[in-house]
This record gives structure tokens, C-alpha cells and sequence, in this order.
């Protein structure tokens, strides 16, 4: 079943899940940017620098389990303003814990940050996802993602290299977190005709279990089987380890761009932080330009067609000797590696039943933001002994074995209800 967007309050939603995505993007990039003055800061390594990384993981998939359960207790605003609630924390803790506790503690910040996007990002990814054109839509939220991709690493290395406490960056997702869990929570909450709606589906839900064939039946859906049989769901499963991939190489690219410029390339700290603004730059556009032409001719062909760009345009980021080469190759990665993120929310929401959407999108989100996390911190235990370099050739595997598992991925039947 599908929604039109042009219903007053389903533009709102809309708007609202385009900001919920924009802090997420927010603060995937910025971290990439500050990680020189952390080090400095702290006085630590990439391996130690990069468990910021694997807390973010951890957080997320913890999470992404409980998310079937809890939307089913509290409804999705409420969950959206657990969401909120929880980022906030963690970004507090961002903003007071540096000079004031050791490093562990900050560690324990991307805990509570990774928890609320994957709570968030399942919902939005459902609700994007169930409009009229999801590839076209899903391109808006998640280049929106890449708005915040931009402004993180502007943001973090202008405040960052003029003297600036790096760790006031977090000001900034902290104000329009707290806006949204107050935004985000209101406009989801479900309308009259909504209420209506889910009420009329419990009265049937209670009037089928009434027979005895169909108690056996309602007996078996439950969250603890919903997450049974997603992770048991073909598509489900191959659209996970390509989100996986796809993350990884993303956060990867976009987190250790800048240190791989400045010991590579002698980048200036100062300025090198910008080309990391100019990869989520080329994310963004390629979301919101490319998204539609690719419903258009067809998410499978597109996809392909971009992954295989996005190889011939990494080899050049790795091979061009200088950092404005570099610069302008990583940003059209970015531009190729856009609209594959909505492509794939596009095909596998057509892929999904109904009843298996809210559990598999929040897998597949964990998985995804997994690999954004475990990708970026396995590079910094390499780069602590061979050096940063090593984010392009993990970036050039990920990109073919997303090739690999886009081609195994079933074809596209109709919807099914």
C-alpha cells in the first residue's frame, strides 16, 4: 500500500524525516574531520581513535533489535521521540566530556548517538519508503543525509582550526536534535482517520483470533517471529550485506579522507578537513539529481552502472599525486555513490511484505550503519602500522562485492500486500 505525499500532513512527515536524516548525516561526517584534533587532544592513535567507530556499531545494532518491539508498544512518534531523547544524551556527552573525564568516557558517547539513528532511520526508511515514487523520495531523505555530510565537516574543521573547542561542534546536532524530538514527535503522531484506522485492524485482528484456526495463525505473529523470519528473508539478508558495503565504503571514504591527505598527500590540517564536505558535497547531488533518472531507467541497471563508476573514480582518488586531484576525484565518487542508497530502499521496500517491513528495514539499517562504523575502525587499526592509504582499496572491494550481490538480488515482483 502506497500514500501520497500530497496530503498536507504527509509533506510535514515528509519534512520532518528530511531533518531527522540531516542530523544523522551530520554527525557520520563530521567525525572524519575532527579525528586529527582528537588525536591531538587526547594524544591518541588511529587504532585508539577509531573506537569511536565500533561504539557507534555496537549502539546501533543493540538497538535495531528492539525496534520491531517497541514500535508495536509505543506507536512510531513516541519511538521517534526515544529516538531523539537518546541522541541527546549522547551528544551532550560529546560536548562535556572532553577536559573534564579520560577518553573512555567519550567512547560511551557514540553508544547513545547509534542507538537513536537506527530507532530513527527505520522509521523514516518505512515511511519514505511507503509513498508513491520511494526511489524519488527516498533520494530527498537521504540526500538531505548528505546536507549534513557537507555542513558536519565545514562546520567541525572551521570551528576546529580557528581555535574553537572541537568538541563545540556538537552544539549543533545537539540544538536541531532537541528540535526534532518535539517536531518529529508531534507531526508523526497518528491523525483521527489514522486512529480509525488501527482501531478497525485490532477489532479484526480480535474478531480472526476468535476462531481457533486463526488463534494458531495470530499466535505465531509476534516480534520475536517477525525477526525470525526476516532473518531468514533472501532479500532481506543479500540487501543487508550490500547496505553493509555500501556504508562501510561511504563512512570510510568520507572519515579517513582527510587523514589519508595529510599523511599521503601533505595536506594542511586547516584546509585538507573541506574535501571531506566536498565528497558528502557530491553525495548530496548525486541524491537529489540522480535519484529520479534512476527510477526512470531502473534502479537494477543504475545501480550497476554507478558501482562500476564509482571503481574507475576511487583507483583515480588513490593514484592522482596531489590533493586537488584528489579532491575533485572523491567528490565525484560521492556524485556516483548518491543515488544508490535510495535505489536500494526502492527496490527492497517492493521486495518486502507488509508485516516484515519495520523488522527488515531496521536489519538492514543495522547491518548498513554497522559497516559504516566497523569498516572505518578496521582501517584505523591497519593505518596505525601501514598507514590511511589502506581506505582505498577497502573502498574498491566493497564497491564489487556490492556489484556481486546486487546482481544476486531477486528481481522486483509485484508489490505484495
Amino acid at each position: 500500500m502506497t500514500v501520497s505525499p500530497r496530503k498536507p500532513i504527509n509533506r510535514w512527515r515528509l519534512l520532518a524525516s528530511c531533518v531527522l536524516s540531516f542530523v544523522n548525516g551530520n554527525q557520520d561526517s563530521a567525525l572524519g574531520a575532527l579525528i586529527p584534533f582528537i588525536e591531538s587532544y587526547y594524544h591518541i592513535g588511529y587504532a585508539t581513535v577509531a573506537l569511536l567507530f565500533l561504539t557507534t556499531a555496537v549502539g546501533f545494532i543493540a538497538a535495531a533489535f528492539t525496534c520491531d518491539v517497541i514500535l508495536a508498544s509505543i506507536g512510531r512518534a513516541r519511538i521517534l521521540m526515544l529516538a531523539t531523547a537518546t541522541m541527546t544524551i549522547g551528544y551532550i556527552i560529546w560536548v562535556v566530556a572532553p577536559g573534564r573525564t579520560p577518553y573512555g568516557f567519550l567512547v560511551v558517547a557514540p553508544l547513545f548517538t547509534g542507538a537513536g539513528v537506527s530507532w530513527n532511520l527505520a522509521q523514516i526508511n518505512v515511511f519514505v519508503s511507503s509513498l508513491d515514487k520511494p526511489t524519488l523520495y527516498n533520494g530527498y531523505l537521504h540526500g538531505c543525509y548528505g546536507i549534513g555530510g557537507v555542513v558536519g565537516p565545514l562546520v567541525a574543521t572551521s570551528l576546529a582550526s580557528h581555535g574553537v573547542p572541537w568538541q563545540y561542534f556538537y552544539f549543533l546536532p545537539l540544538g536541531v536534535t532537541i528540535f526534532n524530538f518535539f517536531f518529529a514527535g508531534y507531526i508523526f503522531l497518528p491523525t483521527e482517520s489514522e486512529k480509525q484506522v488501527l482501531l478497525e485492524d485490532a477489532q479484526e485482528r480480535q474478531l480472526r483470533a476468535q476462531t481457533q484456526s486463526d488463534t494458531a495463525s495470530q499466535a505465531s505473529d509476534t516480534p520475536l517471529t517477525r525477526i525470525l523470519e526476516t532473518l531468514k528473508n533472501k532479500p532481506t539478508i543479500l540487501t543487508s550485506l550490500f547496505i553493509l558495503s555500501y556504508q562501510g565504503a561511504e563512512v570510510s571514504l568520507g572519515g579517513w579522507i582527510v587523514s589519508f591527505l595529510i599523511s599521503s598527500r601533505d595536506g594542511n590540517p586547516a584546509n585538507v578537513g573541506y574535501v571531506a564536505s566536498g565528497f558528502w558535497g557530491g553525495v548530496t547531488v548525486g541524491r537529489f539529481l540522480l535519484s529520479g533518472l534512476c527510477s526512470m531507467i531502473g534502479e537494477r541497471r543504475a545501480v550497476v552502472t554507478l558501482l562500476a563508476g564509482s571503481v574507475v573514480m576511487e583507483i583515480l582518488v588513490w593514484l592522482v599525486p596531489n590533493v586537488i586531484g584528489s579532491a575533485v576525484s572523491v567528490a565525484l565518487v560521492g556524485f556516483l555513490l548518491g543515488p544508490i542508497y535510495p535505489c536500494t530502499m526502492g527496490v527492497i521496500t517492493r521486495l518486502l511484505s507488509r508485516k516484515l517491513q519495520v523488522s527488515s528495514l531496521s536489519f538492514i539499517a543495522a547491518f548498513g550503519s554497522s559497516g559504516g562504523a566497523l569498516w572505518p575502525f578496521s582501517i584505523g587499526l591497519i593505518s596505525q602500522f601501514k598507514g590511511p592509504f589502506v581506505v582505498h582499496s577497502v573502498a574498491i572491494a566493497s564497491f564489487v562485492l556490492m556489484e556481486v550481490l546486487w546482481v544476486l538480488l531477486p528481481k522486483v515482483p509485484k508489490r505484495i500486500v
